[in-house]
C-alpha cells in the first residue's frame, strides 16, 4: 500500500470520526507543520481536500482497486462512478 492510500485511509478515519479538515491534516502532516503554515501554504490545505475527496472515492467503492492494486495509485482516484457508470465529481459533505 503506498503512502498515498494510507493518508487516504487516515483521511478516511478523520471523517468517520467528524474531525475537522485542519484536525485531519494535522494527523496526515503534523502538528506543528500545520499550525505553522495552514493559514499562509494553499498547498498544505489543498492536499487535505484532495485526501478527504480520495477518501470518499475509497468509502464509495473505490476501496475495490486496492484489492486489485499492483502498488500504484490509480490515477483517477479522484473520480466516483454511478451505477449506470458515468463519472461524476466526489460530494463532500464535513
Amino acid at each position: 500500500m503506498g503512502t498515498g492510500y494510507a493518508e487516504q485511509l487516515l483521511a478516511l478515519d478523520g471523517i468517520i470520526t467528524g474531525k475537522s479538515q485542519r484536525e485531519i491534516a494535522i494527523d496526515l502532516l503534523g502538528e506543528e507543520t500545520v499550525d505553522a503554515n495552514w493559514y499562509t501554504l494553499d498547498w498544505l490545505r489543498s492536499k487535505t481536500r484532495r485526501r478527504i475527496q480520495k477518501a470518499f472515492h475509497l468509502l464509495n467503492g473505490g476501496y475495490r482497486e486496492l484489492l486489485e492494486d499492483d502498488g500504484e495509485e490509480p490515477e483517477n482516484s479522484d473520480v466516483t462512478v454511478d451505477s449506470k457508470g458515468a463519472s461524476k465529481p466526489p460530494i463532500i459533505e464535513l
